[in-house]
């Protein structure tokens, strides 16, 4: 009995170690000034335990960082003389995702797969890396935008 209420104590205190830990770590992440992008993609600093997929190609990895040859990031960085698109707009991952001209169809492609309620919630980002079939479909979305954006780049 005695050795039964030990472990169980043990188990306890760890549990309630590693949840006042995540808790930290939440508060952190939410305070924080740096990673935004990644934030609206995983707000909760755990929630990575989520995701479908932890392996992400290059062109995802964009998208969800912010970082990568988004020319808003390298002029940021002062690696680019200014931070806009070929359309015109800030070249962010936001941008890509939800507003530039040149993705329309490849982002009504990827909509029409997620779906159209889906597509409509108020936090879209993170359920693009939780939902098995969104997720594909934004990565499809995220690897045709940049080969297309690696053409029109290159005449700049």
């Amino acid at each position: 009995m005695t050795e039964d209420y030990r472990l169980w104590f043990r188990e306890r205190m760890y549990g309630e170690v590693e949840e006042e830990l995540n808790r930290e770590w939440r508060n952190r992440w939410r305070a924080s000034t740096k990673g935004r992008t990644t934030f609206s993609f995983v707000p909760d600093a755990t929630g990575g335990r989520r995701l479908v997929s932890t392996e992400m190609p290059y062109a995802v990895a964009r998208l969800v960082t912010g970082h990568g040859m988004l020319r808003a990031k390298m002029f940021e960085m002062g690696l680019a003389t200014d931070p806009y698109c070929a359309c015109g707009g800030p070249e962010t991952a936001e941008h890509i995702i939800m507003e530039c001209d040149l993705y329309d169809d490849l982002r009504c492609i990827m909509w029409r797969r997620v779906g159209f309620p889906f597509c409509l919630a108020g936090d879209v980002f993170p359920l693009l890396l939780e939902n098995a079939s969104a997720y594909v479909a934004f990565r499809e979305f995220a690897q045709a935008a940049f080969e297309r954006r690696m053409t029109s780049v290159v005449g700049r």
